[in-house]
Protein backbone atom coordinates (compact mmCIF):
# COMPACT_ATOMS: atom_id res chain seq x y z
CA UNK A 1 0.00 0.00 0.00
CA UNK A 2 0.91 3.30 -0.30
CA UNK A 3 2.55 5.80 1.99
CA UNK A 4 1.78 9.69 1.29
CA UNK A 5 3.80 12.81 2.62
CA UNK A 6 3.49 16.51 2.02
CA UNK A 7 4.38 17.65 -1.04
CA UNK A 8 8.39 17.82 -1.86
CA UNK A 9 10.61 19.87 -3.19
CA UNK A 10 11.59 18.68 -7.00
CA UNK A 11 15.19 17.50 -7.91
CA UNK A 12 17.14 19.72 -10.38
CA UNK A 13 15.88 19.21 -13.85
CA UNK A 14 18.14 17.32 -16.81
CA UNK A 15 17.52 19.09 -19.27
CA UNK A 16 17.15 16.65 -22.71
CA UNK A 17 15.18 17.63 -26.06
CA UNK A 18 12.15 17.36 -23.71
CA UNK A 19 9.09 18.99 -24.58
CA UNK A 20 7.37 21.35 -21.56
CA UNK A 21 5.37 19.87 -18.79
CA UNK A 22 1.43 19.96 -18.67
CA UNK A 23 0.16 23.85 -16.86
CA UNK A 24 -1.64 21.98 -13.59
CA UNK A 25 -3.45 19.33 -12.53
CA UNK A 26 -7.09 20.92 -12.85
CA UNK A 27 -6.05 21.89 -16.29
CA UNK A 28 -5.44 18.76 -16.97
CA UNK A 29 -9.37 17.35 -16.87
CA UNK A 30 -11.17 17.17 -20.14
CA UNK A 31 -13.31 20.68 -20.65
CA UNK A 32 -16.69 18.44 -21.01
CA UNK A 33 -15.56 16.04 -18.02
CA UNK A 34 -18.40 16.90 -14.92
CA UNK A 35 -16.93 14.70 -12.43
CA UNK A 36 -14.78 15.87 -9.37
CA UNK A 37 -11.25 14.87 -9.61
CA UNK A 38 -10.77 11.81 -7.88
CA UNK A 39 -8.97 12.13 -3.93
CA UNK A 40 -5.82 9.76 -3.85
CA UNK A 41 -4.78 11.25 -0.63
CA UNK A 42 -1.69 13.80 -1.64
CA UNK A 43 -3.60 15.41 -4.54
CA UNK A 44 -6.62 15.69 -6.95
CA UNK A 45 -5.89 13.58 -9.84
CA UNK A 46 -8.44 14.25 -12.47
CA UNK A 47 -10.54 11.38 -13.87
CA UNK A 48 -9.97 9.34 -16.64
CA UNK A 49 -6.23 10.01 -14.75
CA UNK A 50 -4.85 11.79 -17.73
CA UNK A 51 -5.72 9.30 -20.00
CA UNK A 52 -3.74 9.46 -23.54
CA UNK A 53 -1.60 12.05 -21.93
CA UNK A 54 0.79 14.34 -24.42
CA UNK A 55 1.06 18.10 -23.51
CA UNK A 56 3.65 20.04 -25.48
CA UNK A 57 4.13 23.90 -25.32
CA UNK A 58 6.81 26.22 -24.27
CA UNK A 59 8.38 27.04 -20.63
CA UNK A 60 11.67 24.43 -21.44
CA UNK A 61 13.19 23.88 -18.28
CA UNK A 62 10.73 25.46 -16.31
CA UNK A 63 8.54 22.85 -14.35
CA UNK A 64 5.10 23.88 -14.20
CA UNK A 65 3.20 20.35 -12.72
CA UNK A 66 4.23 19.76 -8.84
CA UNK A 67 5.48 16.77 -6.96
CA UNK A 68 4.34 14.85 -4.98
CA UNK A 69 6.76 12.56 -2.81
CA UNK A 70 4.82 9.06 -2.85
CA UNK A 71 6.54 6.18 -2.13
CA UNK A 72 4.76 2.67 -3.32
CA UNK A 73 6.01 -0.59 -4.61
CA UNK A 74 5.11 -0.28 -8.63
CA UNK A 75 5.48 -3.38 -11.40
CA UNK A 76 7.36 -1.78 -13.93
CA UNK A 77 8.37 -3.40 -17.72
CA UNK A 78 11.38 -2.18 -19.80
CA UNK A 79 11.62 -2.08 -23.24
CA UNK A 80 15.85 -2.84 -22.95
CA UNK A 81 17.52 -2.24 -26.25
CA UNK A 82 20.58 -4.83 -27.03
CA UNK A 83 22.62 -7.22 -29.14
CA UNK A 84 19.68 -9.58 -29.18
CA UNK A 85 17.36 -7.23 -29.97
CA UNK A 86 14.33 -5.21 -27.83
CA UNK A 87 14.24 -6.99 -24.32
CA UNK A 88 10.98 -6.75 -22.28
CA UNK A 89 12.19 -6.80 -18.24
CA UNK A 90 9.95 -6.70 -15.28
CA UNK A 91 10.36 -5.44 -12.18
CA UNK A 92 8.80 -4.01 -8.62
CA UNK A 93 10.45 -0.81 -8.00
CA UNK A 94 9.86 1.47 -5.61
CA UNK A 95 8.18 5.01 -6.42
CA UNK A 96 10.07 8.33 -5.43
CA UNK A 97 7.19 10.62 -6.19
CA UNK A 98 4.49 11.43 -8.33
CA UNK A 99 2.88 13.96 -10.50
CA UNK A 100 -0.42 13.89 -13.56
CA UNK A 101 2.59 14.00 -16.04
CA UNK A 102 5.53 11.59 -14.49
CA UNK A 103 6.47 10.04 -11.76
CA UNK A 104 10.14 8.87 -10.38
CA UNK A 105 11.40 5.70 -8.88
CA UNK A 106 14.62 4.57 -7.63
CA UNK A 107 16.37 1.71 -9.61
CA UNK A 108 19.48 -0.17 -9.05
CA UNK A 109 21.50 0.48 -12.63
CA UNK A 110 21.11 3.36 -15.11
CA UNK A 111 18.06 3.18 -17.67
CA UNK A 112 18.70 5.49 -21.42
CA UNK A 113 16.67 7.86 -21.58
CA UNK A 114 13.44 7.31 -24.39
CA UNK A 115 13.25 3.76 -23.09
CA UNK A 116 9.73 2.72 -23.09
CA UNK A 117 8.27 2.18 -19.92
CA UNK A 118 5.01 0.76 -18.43
CA UNK A 119 3.81 0.75 -15.32
CA UNK A 120 0.63 -0.20 -12.86
CA UNK A 121 -0.05 1.56 -9.70
CA UNK A 122 -1.75 -0.77 -7.53
CA UNK A 123 -1.82 1.74 -4.80
CA UNK A 124 -4.18 4.22 -6.31
CA UNK A 125 -7.95 3.94 -6.99
CA UNK A 126 -8.71 2.26 -10.22
CA UNK A 127 -5.22 0.80 -10.51
CA UNK A 128 -4.34 3.01 -13.62
CA UNK A 129 -1.75 1.34 -15.90
CA UNK A 130 0.32 4.16 -17.69
CA UNK A 131 3.26 4.14 -20.47
CA UNK A 132 5.34 5.95 -20.92
CA UNK A 133 9.35 7.00 -21.52
CA UNK A 134 12.38 7.12 -19.28
CA UNK A 135 13.52 11.41 -19.57
CA UNK A 136 16.12 11.28 -17.03
CA UNK A 137 18.43 9.31 -15.03
CA UNK A 138 20.20 10.68 -11.98
CA UNK A 139 22.68 9.14 -9.64
CA UNK A 140 21.66 8.91 -5.85
CA UNK A 141 24.57 10.91 -4.34
CA UNK A 142 26.11 8.38 -1.94
CA UNK A 143 24.08 5.30 -3.03
CA UNK A 144 24.36 2.43 -5.36
CA UNK A 145 20.68 3.21 -7.31
CA UNK A 146 19.72 5.73 -9.91
CA UNK A 147 16.58 8.05 -9.74
CA UNK A 148 14.72 7.30 -13.19
CA UNK A 149 11.71 9.64 -14.46
CA UNK A 150 9.36 9.25 -16.44
CA UNK A 151 6.82 11.14 -18.58
CA UNK A 152 3.39 9.40 -19.16
CA UNK A 153 2.51 9.38 -22.65
CA UNK A 154 -0.81 7.25 -21.79
CA UNK A 155 -2.81 6.38 -18.43
CA UNK A 156 -5.61 4.34 -18.62
CA UNK A 157 -7.76 2.69 -15.44
CA UNK A 158 -7.82 -0.97 -15.27
CA UNK A 159 -10.37 -1.33 -12.18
Amino acid sequence: MGRTKSPTTPYPEVREDSEALAPSIAADAPAASQQPPAKTGFQEIPPPWIRNKRQGGSGMGVRRQRRHEWEASVAVELDETGPAGVTRRRVRVMTRDLSATGFAFLFDRAIAPGTHVRARFDALPATPSVEGRVRHCLPCAGKPHFIIGVEIIEAEATR
